[in-house]
């Protein structure tokens, strides 16, 4: 059967990469690869290949198939046909479309690995046969991933019912685009108009590429649809789909290369789509919503390597037209998702103390520079790179691979051999520019361990590279899209975890001290490998400056924290494998497989980078934020004369205290207690859910300072709160306005009527996103909580133990608030809540004896 080119081939090579801002110079780029491969630039009309690669192809052929249909194929035509399809990983086959166009296609075909001539056949010792050697079934409703022939990228994986991994082997798909240059040698196993197993392997060049598709000369036939194209160093590059004879050429592709290296011309061309471009198809797929999600991702999980084109993260994240229900053929559908760099932001971190001994080594030099190359980020960002190393590998990026990065470095003022935190970027994606800090935080920064501290067991600076404040900022963009990045790095210094703790005491002071000056409209990104100590900071008191704090962290690398404010940039992270992720209760990091792995980076002594992909907000939505923010703003808000709210009430009351036990506490200051809930309401819209005593009660219970079996108003707190009931240190996040600070002691009536405002937040605040609608405030409104009060008191008392914060389980991420929502639904007790979660106190008499103070509690009269 008959199928129709994908490009007319009348382009440049790489014509789909024109205004790419991540990759240059693709033809340099493509140069710069060849030569890290260990093969020669140049092309001549010489037909060697090396010895090495007869054995890998005859190891690769026996993972190539005879696929044998029949019944309906993707024209609508019923009748038989053939293909051929290879293994590229454990019983999974790969072909194309138009070869198995359908479930039930697939459950009528037959594949045969062994239908090819055996070593005694050609040499005559024994019979030639034509007939099946070993006919198999494919399992296509275990796993069928196909794209269509026509709008699509014509390409089926499915399932080998039977387990053949061991007796045939696979072929490895590699995720990378530069892995064939123009006029090299490629070879193909296929089985031609349904014959025996051949190979193509003369005149066989690559006759024009693409960021997507291949251009080939071979001796190919229908039957042969559905081959592995691969290169002269052994790398699958392609899937075959198609060819056209010389006059078909000549007729409708009239750009086509007029002759073989050698001068002389070819009688078919080839069209083959690029494994790379297949897997970014899929990734596309991933970032909708279709029905094939699980295969898919069992899919990808069977590529190596990174594409240079979309780096360790692919095009996870990126949105196309398809999405916005705009049709679009396959390969323009992954021409655009390649080239869509300015929704995302990639950012690597690499901490090269380690290249200071090693910085005049070329060889070294070229190895760091392939791993850039490889990885194509936006910035990175380096510790312990002098500027005159810095320079050299941009020079070495630069002639090697096509690539043009711009740097800027902590400080002006330091000798060029003098190594500091630099960030090398690419200055057609992002501007980078220093701030300057205020000085009070600046002398902070600066502080050395002895001279102005007194330690004795340090020497030198806190922070032995000054970290300097630097904005970036994302070119391309409908919308101005900037964050602050402030590069940590403690070192690998004597006394280290010394050193991380001073830091650590000293972030505390730097984040209060810049609580007055810092625009927390502005996103944040801290980075480094300074983590382990700033996510023991006071996170609290980061969203009490109204940022809302998203920590990964590796102990060995370091990790980022995401400050996201009130403009945020952010729409997902995603992170390497491995790392942990606290404060993720509303999903937004997704950690992936195979990211920052592979042979560039592993053949780099020293520490290895970690990196992170910031896919930025649609510039539709950030717009439609804005206007919220502004509508927002001009509403009346909570507590203004304008808000729908009752009359505020008088607070007074003589509160009694002394020697009453909890019970007898709220019932000589039942009226207290109603003033207060009354004077918290009276802050809330008309649509809010009010808080009820109940709900003051059953923290009273749980939370008060309770000393010798009496109430004790004087009460000191496990996080260093003072008074009866603990007030959190981000409080004004909750209330707004100038609060007190947690550790202040108030009187009683201040301290509670406090309390209930915060209480009465926590059940109204819209906080982030979960899989239970916005937290808090959807929790309290779900159906089976609305109207079911006791309920209500004690999901306010889970939240006020943090059950939906994830720093308090040992994983450091939370469970799905839905998960829990459902165990209060069920009037589980608080030991069964959290059960099987990792909660901090799981499985202790803490959690015993909350439940016992929430059941005495809820046995009050309230009437």
């Amino acid at each position: 059967m008959t199928v129709e080119f994908f490009s007319d081939w009348n382009q440049q090579p790489f014509a789909k990469l024109e205004g790419n801002a991540s990759v240059h110079r693709p033809e340099q780029m493509m140069r710069g690869w060849t030569e890290v491969d260990g093969l020669e630039a140049s092309v001549g009309p010489r037909s060697l290949i090396d010895a090495g690669l007869l054995e890998l192809l005859a190891s690769y052929r026996r993972a190539v198939c005879r696929i044998m249909c029949q019944g309906t194929d993707h024209r609508g035509v019923t009748g038989s046909w053939s293909g051929t399809g290879f293994l590229v990983g454990p019983n999974l086959l790969l072909t194309n479309h138009h070869v198995l166009n359908s479930v039930a296609t697939a459950i009528e075909a037959r594949v045969d690995f062994e239908y090819e001539r055996s070593r005694e056949q050609l040499s005559g010792a024994a019979a030639a046969g034509y007939g099946p050697r070993r006919e198999l079934r494919l399992d296509p409703e275990r796993l069928f991933v196909t794209s269509p022939a026509i709008g699509g990228l014509d390409y089926t994986f499915v399932r080998i019912a039977e387990d053949v991994a061991q007796q045939y082997g696979h072929i490895p798909m590699s995720r990378g685009s530069f892995t064939g240059r123009r006029y090299e040698p490629v070879f193909l196993l296929h089985h031609p108009k349904g014959d025996l197993k051949q190979a193509s392997v003369d005149d066989t060049e690559i006759l024009n590429i693409d960021a997507d598709l291949l251009l080939y000369a071979a001796d190919t036939d229908a039957g042969s649809s559905g081959a592995p194209v691969i290169t002269r160093n052994g790398k699958l590059c392609a899937l075959h789909h198609a060819y056209r004879n010389r006059e078909q050429m000549d007729a409708l592709h009239a750009g086509r290369a007029p002759a073989l290296v050698d001068g002389g011309d070819y009688a078919v061309a080839n069209e083959g789509i690029k494994i790379s471009a297949i897997a970014i198809d899929l990734e596309t797929q991933l970032n909708g919503r279709g029905p094939d999600q699980a295969a898919i991702r069992e899919v990808l999980s069977n590529f190596i390597d990174t594409d240079t084109l979309t780096g360790p993260f692919g095009v996870l994240g990126r949105r196309t037209r398809t999405e916005s229900n705009h049709l679009q053929s396959g390969t323009a559908r992954v021409a655009e998702a390649i080239n869509a760099t300015e929704q995302d932001l990639d950012i690597a971190v690499w901490n090269m103390e380690w290249l200071n001994a090693l910085h005049d080594d070329n060889a070294i030099r070229k190895r760091i520079a392939t791993v850039f190359a490889d990885l194509t980020h936006d910035a990175w960002v380096l510790n312990g790179i002098s500027p005159e190393a810095a320079m050299a590998l941009r020079r070495t990026l630069r002639d090697n691979f096509g690539q043009e990065y711009d740097c800027i470095h902590a400080e002006d003022e330091i000798h060029p051999a003098q190594p500091s935190i630099s960030i090398i970027y690419n200055s057609r994606t992002v501007a980078v520019t220093r701030k300057p800090w205020p000085p009070e935080v600046e002398a902070l920064w600066r502080l050395r361990a002895g001279r102005d501290i007194g330690l004795q067991s340090l020497d030198g600076p806190v922070f032995p590279s000054f970290p300097a404040r630097f904005e970036l900022t994302v070119l391309q963009r409908e919308v101005e899209t900037s964050l602050t990045v402030l590069p940590l790095f403690v070192g690998e210094r004597s006394n280290a975890m010394l050193r991380r703790a001073v830091a650590a005491r000293l972030l505390r002071v730097i984040v209060d001290q810049m609580g007055t000056q810092v625009d927390a409209r502005q996103d944040w990104l801290i980075l480094g490998d300074t983590n382990t100590p700033l996510r023991a900071a006071r996170l609290d008191a980061l969203r009490a400056l109204d940022f809302d704090p998203v920590i990964a962290f590796d102990r060995e690398r370091g990790g980022i924290t995401y400050l996201a404010g009130r403009r945020r940039i952010m729409s997902h992270i995603f992170v390497p494998k491995g790392m942990q992720t606290i404060d993720n209760d509303g999903g937004l990091v997704t950690t992936v497989e195979h990211a920052f792995e592979g042979e560039f980076i592993d053949s780099v002594t020293g520490s290895t980078p970690f990196g992170l992909r910031i896919s930025l907000q649609d510039p539709s939505i950030a717009s439609d934020l804005a206007q919220m923010d502004r509508f927002l703003a001009d509403r009346p808000r909570h507590g203004s004369p304008e808000a729908p709210r009752l009359p505020a009430p008088d607070t007074t009351h003589d509160w009694v205290w002394q020697g009453l036990n909890k019970r007898d506490f709220v019932r000589q200051n039942r009226a207290g207690l109603l003033l207060a809930v009354a004077n918290a309401n009276a802050g809330l819209a008309a649509d809010d859910i009010p808080l009820h005593l109940r709900d003051l009660v059953v923290l009273i219970y749980c939370e008060a300072g309770f000393r010798n079996g009496a109430m004790d108003p004087q009460a000191y707190h496990s996080l260093g709160e003072r008074g009866l009931l603990p007030l959190p240190d981000n409080l004004s996040y909750w209330i707004g306005g100038e609060v007190p600070r947690h550790d202040r002691l108030l009187p009683l009536a201040r301290n509670i009527t406090l309390y209930a405002r915060y209480l009465a937040q926590v059940k109204n605040r819209a906080v982030r996103p979960s899989s239970a609608g916005m937290l808090y405030r959807d929790l309290f409104r779900a159906s089976e909580i609305i109207d079911h009060p006791e309920r209500q008191s004690a999901l306010l008392a889970g939240i006020i133990h943090g059950y939906f914060v994830g720093q308090n389980f040992r994983s450091g991420q939370a469970p799905e608030p839905a998960q829990l929502l459902a165990r209060y639904c069920r009037d589980l007790p608080a030991d069964q809540i959290v059960q099987g979660t990792g909660y901090v106190h799981e499985q202790t008499a803490i959690l015993r004896n909350r439940q016992a103070n929430i059941d005495a509690a809820l046995r009050h009269d309230w009437a």
